[in-house]
């Protein structure tokens, strides 16, 4: 509702918060030491729970004037490198070594 009321700077405000918890929310799943079953779990629920926001991006992102819109295409950006840094657990070395 921000971008049909030409209200840019509280709608970055938003997207900040929105960036902010995603980073907070991933940082603190990965900050376990040991990859339970309970924390995989979560790592997924996490990385679907994000999913839905990329095409919700798309549409602000096309609402934005040109001049507006860098941050939104970022964290664009940021949202898919987060989808995969959430599913990366839940597929480890444990089949195929690195080596």
């Amino acid at each position: 509702s921000f971008t049909s009321r030409q209200m840019f700077d509280e709608a970055f405000v938003e997207l900040g918060a929105f960036h902010a918890i995603m980073d907070d929310a991933l940082d603190s799943l990965g900050a376990n030491e040991r990859m339970t079953h309970r924390v995989l779990t979560n790592f997924k629920r996490f990385e679907i729970g994000i999913r839905r926001f990329n095409p919700r991006l798309e549409l602000i992102r096309r609402e934005f004037p040109g001049s507006h819109e860098y941050y939104v295409r970022s964290l664009i950006g940021h949202l898919r490198d987060a989808r995969t840094r959430a599913t990366e657990p839940l597929f480890g070395d444990t089949v195929l070594p690195d080596n």
